[in-house]
């Protein structure tokens, strides 16, 4: 094939290899990379370009490359990868309506110099620029079109590029030294990340006694080759003195299934006498050594300090878990562990997609050279892990160990061991979050009201899995507890927790927003053991949308003229029974709500599309002006078999319970629960799913005058 030189023949060649890049799977880079921060890509067409750091600014700086794209695509065909890679950019972020010439411009690199606020720093661009006339951005800006750059410490061009390529050695003393400064830096200089912020900053930190764990671990020996089980409020008072001041250490990780070591009944005396840390699983004896290099004595780890065969103590433990990941010294996260058999020290696996590619820089100290490259989100098992996640909500200082690098996060900053991001930075109005997706502390959602935090906490929990479905609630109890707590303390509301729902029973819109959860996979599934009333998404084993902003049960209508938003239905008697009395948002034994409000059979709705919905997210109407239409949301594959079968069969089994009723000049809106009769019960139901009925500009709405404004709609029904 000739070398494309015209424009349209450039712009012929870019549309066709759009469609083969978009054709490769995502991971086709990684598949076929042979680069390594020590063995990177460079080629003779690499070494025509040499970038001049010594006109590198603070601030944005550009660097043409002097390349044209009909050159670059040249040195894709000879075999440069970093051409390949500008080429392909250029591909896949082409369109027809692009206004500006391919034939006519030059490949130019856009460089910052300090790191951007949506947690995408240190990354280069890549752009046409045409001399007199400005330059396009030839990929797009934030993700596609990037490439990360560093240098190596020793390499010239350190002193103008000031990050370094990830640190892949976890036992290295880089990597312990880079912990250690992390906290220390944190506990003598973050206030916000300070226990007690009453007190004046002595730059040290003092635990309570009184919020130390029932048990420890103590490391025995300076190598940490042996620990044992100490009960802290059976030591002298000295004793106590020493594990305050000195803190202690939590672990946060995937069991991966039942443990070969833990404490038990019978294992008790045995771990209190001492026991080998090589007889324990690789990412236990991970944590132990990693805390005898945070130079500590003490760690906390669930398995070997709570009594795995008893479930009342199980039970008052969780309870604690909040002051033990919430007052530790730093939560240790085993983030790249499958299981406790894993491991997490040793050498990270970081896979690229681009790169790494060298390229030559002029600097005051003489020629250097810069590597870009861009790497694939790695995998991070305990993100995917339900109980992993309130143990990092709940830690003020996370060390997080994961596949690609050491990363620290904390209530104020974030820092990585090499890579992007690598100096301690603060964040700005929460963001980001962390440098490890999914693993962050509570207070990076502090700008949102305490419900929107828990509808955020729900959708990420209930797309992890959880190997004992009736840990449904225990697994996220000790979250629930502190986000129900900052919600009647900073919030002054008179917030309650009911099996899985952050809510306010009096307050008719809050409830509604609270039970109109709705499941976003039609593979959803209720779970088959008692966890929660069907009322509560913790009874259903599968993704789920509780944010009201984003649920097709919406109560803002689209409607124009909207008179307003009315809620007929009140909550006139509740109660939930804790297994735990003493753990109140752990799991529960049964749980009811009694409702007064709009009940209607679910055939009074007649001679109108029904639809039913797979995908409940989404704001946007399918309802035709003059048409109306009932769109159901079944919680389950099994409830969706049991509406269709009854939808016209005259059965009386099916009820619509109204939550939210919305009238304005143009259209009606009606949307609430799907519920079915229990057994024999007159007045006993459960949810099986939610509706919404819609009627768009229709003046003369039978639905409406017959049904929904019927003065016999009010009953009182129990949802259990």
């Amino acid at each position: 094939m000739s070398l494309p030189t015209s424009e349209d023949s450039i712009r012929q060649f870019l549309q066709h290899r759009k469609s083969v890049v978009r054709s490769l799977p995502t991971d086709n880079a990684a598949s076929r990379q042979t680069f390594s921060f020590e063995n990177p890509h460079r080629c003779s067409y690499c070494a025509r370009i040499f970038l001049d750091g010594c006109a590198y600014t603070s601030g944005i700086t550009l660097f043409n490359l002097n390349t044209s794209l009909t050159e670059a695509i040249e040195a894709s065909r000879d075999g440069c990868h970093f051409f390949d890679w500008l080429v392909d950019i250029c591909a896949d972020n082409f369109s027809p309506r692009n206004d500006f010439s391919y034939s006519e411009g030059q490949l130019q690199l856009e460089f910052p110099n300090q790191p951007r606020i949506a947690g995408t720093s240190w990354f280069t661009t890549l752009l046409l620029t045409y001399p007199g006339k400005g330059s396009y951005y030839a990929g797009s800006y934030d993700y596609a079109g990037r490439l990360f750059f560093c240098a190596k410490s020793d390499n010239p061009a350190a002193t103008c590029v000031l990050t370094r390529p990830h640190k892949l050695d976890l036992q290295s003393q880089i990597t312990a030294q880079f912990a250690r400064d992390c906290l220390e830096e944190c506990q003598t200089t973050h206030d916000m990340c300070r226990l007690d912020l009453t007190k004046p900053h002595s730059g040290t930190e003092v635990l309570d006694k009184a919020d130390l764990p029932t048990r420890l671990l103590e490391i025995s020996s300076p190598n940490a080759d042996s620990i044992r089980l100490i009960e802290p409020a059976k030591l002298q008072s000295l004793e106590l003195d020493h594990i305050a001041n000195d803190g202690f250490v939590a672990l946060s990780y995937c069991w991966g299934g039942d443990q070969p070591v833990k404490l038990t009944c019978d294992t008790a005396q045995t771990l209190k006498n001492g026991i080998a840390t090589s007889s324990l699983p690789q990412t236990l004896s991970d944590a132990i050594k990693q805390t005898s290099v945070l130079v500590m004595k003490y760690i906390w780890i669930d398995a070997l300090c709570i009594t795995q065969d008893d479930d009342f103590e199980k039970g008052l433990e969780i309870a604690r878990l909040p002051s033990y990941y919430h007052r530790n010294s730093a939560t240790i996260c085993a983030a790249s562990a499958e299981s406790c058999a894993s491991g997490f020290l040793g050498t990270s696996n970081l896979v690229f997609r681009a790169g790494p590619f060298e390229i030559a820089m002029k600097t005051p100290k003489g020629m250097g050279s810069v590597l870009f490259y861009d790497t694939l989100t790695p995998y991070q098992p305990t993100t995917f892990r339900a109980w992993t996640l309130q143990e990092s909500l709940l830690s003020r200082r996370l060390l997080i160990f994961g596949s690609d690098r050491l990363v620290w996060c904390c209530l104020a900053a974030n820092a990585g061991c090499g890579g992007p991001e690598a100096a301690m930075t603060a964040r700005n109005m929460g963001v980001p979050q962390s440098l490890v997706s999914g693993i962050f502390p509570l207070t990076v959602l502090e700008t949102l009201p305490a419900r929107s935090q828990w509808d955020k906490v729900v959708q990420d929990y209930t797309r992890r899995k959880l190997t004992n479905t009736s840990d449904k609630l225990l697994a996220v109890a000790a979250a629930a507890s502190t986000i129900l707590t900052m919600s009647r303390v900073r919030e002054q509301e008179n917030s309650i927790y009911l099996a899985g729902l952050l809510t306010i029973v009096d307050d008719s819109k809050v409830m509604s927003d609270a039970l109109g959860w709705l499941t976003v996979r039609p593979t959803a599934t209720r779970i088959k053991t008692y966890t929660a009333p069907s009322w509560s998404w913790a009874c259903i084993d599968g993704d789920i949308a509780s944010e009201p902003g984003y649920s097709r049960l919406k109560t803002t209508s689209s409607f124009r003229g909207l008179e307003r938003t009315v809620h007929r239905f009140q909550v006139i008697q509740y109660e939930v029974t804790p297994i735990v009395p003493a753990a109140p948002c752990g799991a529960v034994g049964s749980g009811f709500l009694k409702i007064r409000g709009p009940v209607w059979l679910l055939d009074s709705i007649q001679n109108i599309p029904v639809v039913t919905e797979e995908s409940p997210t989404g704001l946007v109407s399918r309802v035709a002006p003059g048409e109306c239409c009932m769109t159901i949301f079944p919680d389950t594959k099994g409830d969706e078999e049991l509406i269709a079968g009854r939808i016209g069969s005259r059965k009386p089994e099916l009820f619509l319970l109204e939550l939210n009723f919305e009238r304005a000049k143009d259209g009606t809106m009606s949307s609430g629960l799907i519920l079915s009769l229990h057994e024999d019960s007159q007045n006993t139901f459960r949810r099986v799913g939610a509706f919404r009925y819609e009627a768009n500009g229709r003046h003369d709405d039978p639905i409406l005058r017959d049904v929904l404004l019927s003065p016999n709609a009010e009953r009182e029904v129990i949802l259990i």
